[in-house]
């Protein structure tokens, strides 16, 4: 079992056709669907065929129930704590030459407790990977120091993903 702490949130990319111009309209494509690394890391060892688990916490909302919904039809395991709050998004500014820009509302996932975690989530974990974001803010950083604890007595490896070059 391949198992991610972290965050599941709605990913909204526009990747617009041309340049920007303020107090005007621009044609672009945009797109609306479910990431955050430890999400992202989870549903490709899935559709690789590893068994993976995501560890997480969402917002008790709409948006939080449609993206467990939508990463457990990808065949991923969600253990979801469901607090209060709304579920963490992102908006993708796509400029013309690839580069981007991200606008961030992470107000539900680092709130994931060290209490919250269930050592049975991390029964026969092989591998934890987790996002450097959840090693930088606290509460989530209390969880995650605890769920490699967890991880190491299945005497799993542990990853860190280094997230944002910034």
């Amino acid at each position: 079992m391949l198992v991610s702490l972290g965050s599941l949130l709605l990913d909204l990319t526009i990747a617009p056709h041309g340049q920007l111009r303020l107090e005007d309209d621009q044609e672009a494509s945009i797109s609306l669907a479910g990431g955050g690394q430890a999400a992202n890391f989870c549903a490709w060892a899935a559709a690789l065929g590893e068994r993976a688990r995501l560890v997480t916490r969402i917002g008790d909302d709409e948006a939080g129930r449609r993206l467990v919904a939508e990463i457990e039809s990808g065949g991923v395991e969600v253990r979801a704590v469901v607090g209060p709050g709304r579920t963490d998004a992102v908006a993708v500014l796509v400029g013309e030459s690839g580069d981007r820009a991200f606008a961030r509302q992470i107000d539900t996932s680092k709130m994931l407790r060290a209490e919250d975690l269930q050592p049975e989530w991390f029964a026969g974990t092989r591998l934890l990977h987790l996002p450097g974001y959840s090693l930088f803010w606290e509460p989530i950083a209390g969880a995650s120091r605890r769920a490699v604890s967890l991880a190491r007595a299945e005497d799993a490896v542990i990853s860190i993903d280094l997230s944002s070059p910034a």
